[in-house]
């Protein structure tokens, strides 16, 4: 368990996994580490309780294997090297300042950007950091080096965006509040111009993230020379991405410029940068370069340096020049590096003599890459690269030479898993994974591992290049499908019926984003062990098929005969049968004897699996009871694995208190801490007016809410009763409206011959019901805004709660005990808004509006199969018609 890497809400989802425990102890170990800079837990008092607990937490408990091995002090700037696990060093910088300290942090040891004015660039790319490697260098200078650091800035060695997954993570925990609870707008991202790492992280970095670029150049050909990047991203490139990069009105892009005299420094040259910044919400920093022996650049003079800023500042462009600090410590601009390069590149030439790789005929390893990458071409241009202009969207899991086209690119063929002496372990580890994709529900057939396994098994014998290559590409491709399919689930439900299935799959899933993460990953299999849910609710159903796997193996269940319904005290022949199944499932009383005789102690079994399938338990075993019992063992495993896929769907991260709908269940789960606290009936929508599935937040609670009736129930309800009697929307406490906007005039609406009034003139009406016991939405009404304008509430027909069955309402979800929901959903809440207090107000009969301060998960599902909290697998009705529907899509049939 690498705490490092996880932030404080992942901490908790990890303990209740390994330890069914939640946020209480996580946010206790959590604060320890990141905010008391303590590198042991047991001592917080969260702990005192629970010693054995702290003990395991301790032996599962990583922590980073880096130490400072070197530190440099100026006076105005502090450079701490930092030892890695594996010897390699990056360097970090401390900038102290007048009420902010800034800490430089790297990414990458060395850098593969090359750029011809930076240090680090000269000791080029040797591997990406990892998580707990980024946010050590934040911890090591809080609490090794005790530095009050509150400004974090990714513009050490390495570019950040060429380790967005890892960058991004360790943002998430510097800035977790119950950590070093560094502000998003105190954290800056600085890139050469990575522009496929500047569009992906437009779309997942966190608020307020700020953003700089080093552009140092305004001509194509010029920073082509300076910064090679340049020539895969060309300038208009970059500029249209930072045109699309989102910013608020107080967000801007900090664009880098070094000055090298003579070079990047004359008035036309600042005319183009002006030109290029233009429509842009930006700021220029101008850096003097810091020279270093032996490189063609000189350092400007302040003349110089003021030129070029006025040149700016006269085409009403944002500029500050950025004082130089660090010099004498080799920690400024373009030096990180400077001395670890000459050490790291002695250890490396000292490594490869020791190892004998200089004088292993590196021609001939070099002729095997060759025939290799030439294979890999020959077997890629059998499939047509025309694919690559359609509909990513539509094909990118669908055609197999959309996708290897799109993530092998044609300049660099080199193999991802294979190399000329066979399959690499990432290569098994990818295999294992689509070997057991059966555990998540999903056809091993689906990702050709036979086809796989077959050409593993040829490649330990002879090792033809043909082969190595259709391995590797085989292996992408489906390692793609696999990902998008156990983490979004498979998108043909959404190609079969978009309309029924449109939160299935993901039409926004990119290959090349996808497999580059997985590259990227420190650990592949830890990777793909967690793109699946790991909520509870989905590892429930995925223990329950492996065990009615088990059952299918065992032979399963048999067929009982239809017939009279039996109840307590008859004798039936077909009651062995019944005994069987229960014994099958794990329902069966243990002393109940195999008999033909219904005792109460069977009634008692029987009961059990009633309430598992969504039954009235009377114990009675008639026309529904048996056909419960006569679905198939394969029948069941297709519901559980249909349930699951519908979990990949929905969001992965439930939290830890929220409310859980199951709206095929027609009930309502309220979690605190990840644990079960109560569950209460609901009243779900019609066939025809369908509730939705979704997720959200809920915002407010409105008690004594009114209830402005939708249109659609004005027109096709109120209307045709209006007509036959005049007093109907006066006598349940309905005012009427001339319109909906706000200065809309109160109307009479006993004055009105609605004989006369036509549908689409009654939906022009506004008609608001006023709070009270009379009102639709009852005394209570929970508010998640969304798309759909669905919410929980309260009602006035109570008595429909007693239905099995209860698909009654408009699409919105009626709750049975809307004052324990509200106790629960405000519980965060300073009102102290006891169910007390909630009563008493309802009482006064005045609206009164709460705003929770953290708005409150809350998540709309589908579930004909899911497990209690005994974790018991339940199977219930399916009130919409989806399970066959959804079976046909996935199983062709």
């Amino acid at each position: 368990m690498d705490v490092f890497s996880l932030t404080c809400a992942e901490l908790a989802e990890e303990f209740g996994r390994r330890y069914g425990k939640g946020l209480f102890h996580a946010a206790a170990l959590f604060r320890e580490i990141f905010k008391n800079g303590s590198e042991t837990f047991a001592h917080a008092p969260e702990f005192a309780a629970s010693i054995a607990l702290a003990g395991k937490i301790a032996a599962d408990m990583e922590l980073p294997s880096c130490r400072i091995h070197s530190r440099i002090d100026d006076g105005e700037v502090v450079k701490f090297a930092t030892a890695l696990s594996d010897d390699c060093l990056v360097e970090s910088v401390i900038i102290p300042a007048s009420g902010r300290t800034t800490l430089c942090v790297s990414s990458q040891v060395g850098c593969r950007m090359g750029c011809k004015f930076c240090v680090t660039g000269d000791m080029g790319f040797v591997r990406n950091l990892t998580v707990s490697e980024i946010v050590w260098q934040v911890w090591a200078a809080r609490f090794l080096l005790h530095y009050p650091v509150d400004n974090i800035v990714f513009m050490g060695m390495g570019e950040p965006l060429d380790n967005l997954d890892n960058v991004i993570q360790a943002v998430r925990v510097i800035i977790d509040q119950r950590g070093f609870s560094i502000p998003p707008s105190h954290v800056s991202i600085s890139t050469a111009g990575h522009v496929d790492g500047l569009q992906r992280l437009a779309g997942i970095r966190p608020a307020k993230l700020r953003l700089a670029v080093s552009l140092n150049a305004v001509t194509d050909d010029l920073r082509d020379r300076l910064m090679p990047i340049n020539r895969r991203y060309p300038l208009a490139q970059l500029k249209s991405a930072l045109m699309d990069f989102p910013a608020s009105k107080r967000d801007f892009i900090l664009i880098g410029y070094v000055l090298l005299p003579g070079v990047n420094d004359s008035a036309e040259d600042a005319d183009r940068l002006a030109g290029f910044v233009e429509g842009l919400p930006v700021r220029v920093n101008l850096i003097g370069y810091n020279g270093v022996d032996g490189s063609p650049f000189t350092t400007p003079d302040d003349a110089e340096m003021t030129a070029f800023r006025d040149r700016l500042v006269e085409r009403n462009i944002f500029v500050r020049i950025r004082q130089s600090r660090g010099r004498n410590v080799m920690a400024a601009c373009g030096q990180l590096g400077a001395e670890l390069g000459k050490r790291m590149l002695s250890a490396v030439l000292c490594i490869l003599v020791i190892l004998g790789i200089l004088f292993l005929k590196p021609c001939h390893a070099q002729e095997q890459m060759d025939a290799l990458t030439a294979a890999m071409s020959e077997y890629l241009v059998c499939f047509p690269l025309e694919l690559m202009g359609m509909e990513k969207q539509e094909l990118a899991v669908t055609s197999k030479s959309f996708c290897l086209a799109a993530v092998y690119h044609p300049e660099d063929l080199r193999p991802y898993w294979v190399t000329p002496d066979g399959p690499g372990p990432k290569a098994s580890i990818v295999l294992d994974f689509l070997a057991k994709a059966e555990t998540e529900g999903l056809d091993p057939r689906n990702y050709e591992v036979d086809k796989i396994s077959a050409l593993f098994s040829a490649l330990f014998s002879a090792r033809q290049p043909r082969d190595l290559a259709e391995l590797d590409t085989l292996l992408t491709f489906n390692l793609i499908k696999y990902i998008h399919d156990v983490s979004r689930g498979q998108i043909k439900p959404r190609f079969a019926d978009p309309a029924l299935f449109p939160e299935a799959g993901d039409v926004n899933f990119e290959p090349q984003t996808t497999l580059e993460k997985a590259l990227g990953a420190p650990d592949l299999a830890v990777y793909l062990e967690g793109l699946p849910p790991a909520h509870s609710h989905y590892m429930g159903l995925k223990k329950a098929l492996k065990t009615y796997r088990e059952i299918e193996k065992n032979g399963g269940w048999s067929s009982i005969p239809a017939g009279k319904t039996i109840r307590p005290g008859d004798h039936d022949e077909r009651l062995p049968a019944v005994i069987h199944h229960l014994s099958v499932t794990g329902d069966l009383d243990p002393v109940v004897a195999q008999t033909g005789h219904y005792s109460l102690l069977l009634k008692q079994s029987v009961m059990r699996i009633q309430g598992r399938h969504g039954l009235f338990p009377d114990g009675v075993i008639g026309p529904k009871t048996f056909a419960a019992l006569n679905a198939t063992v394969a029948d069941r495993i297709k519901q559980i694995i249909i349930n699951m896929t519908r979990w990949r769907w929905q969001e992965h991260d439930l939290g830890e208190t929220y409310v859980l709908v199951n709206i095929a269940n027609f009930d309502l789960t309220a979690f605190e801490g990840g644990q079960e606290a109560f569950r209460i009936p609901v009243i779900v929508g019609k066939f025809q007016q369908q509730t939705p599935i979704f997720s959200d937040r809920i915002a407010y609670v409105d008690i004594n809410p009114y209830w402005n009736i939708p249109p659609t129930i004005a027109r096709n309800e109120e209307l045709p009763k209006l007509r036959k009697d005049p007093d109907y929307l006066v006598n349940r406490h309905v005012r009427l409206f001339s319109g909906w906007n706000a200065d809309a005039r109160e109307l009479d609406s006993r004055s009105i011959d609605w004989r006369h009034v036509s549908p689409a003139r009654m939906g022009q009406y506004s008609l608001r019901q006023d709070p009270g016991p009379w009102n639709a939405l009852g005394r209570i009404k929970f508010v998640f805004p969304n798309k759909y304008d669905v919410y929980l509430h309260d009602t006035p027909a109570q008595n429909l709660f007693s239905r099995n069955q209860r698909d009654f309402s408009h699409g919105c979800i009626r709750v049975s005990d809307p004052v324990k929901l509200a106790a629960f959903v405000l519980s965060r809440h300073t009102g102290g808004w006891t169910p007390e207090k909630i009563s008493a107000r309802i009482s006064e009969n005045k609206r009164v509006v709460i705003t929770l301060p953290e708005p409150l998960p809350v998540h709309l599902t589908y579930q004909t199969s899911w497990v209690d909290k005994n974790g018991r697998i339940c199977f219930n009705g399916d009130i919409y018609g989806r399970d066959q529907k959804l079976i046909r899509a996935l199983y062709n049939h």
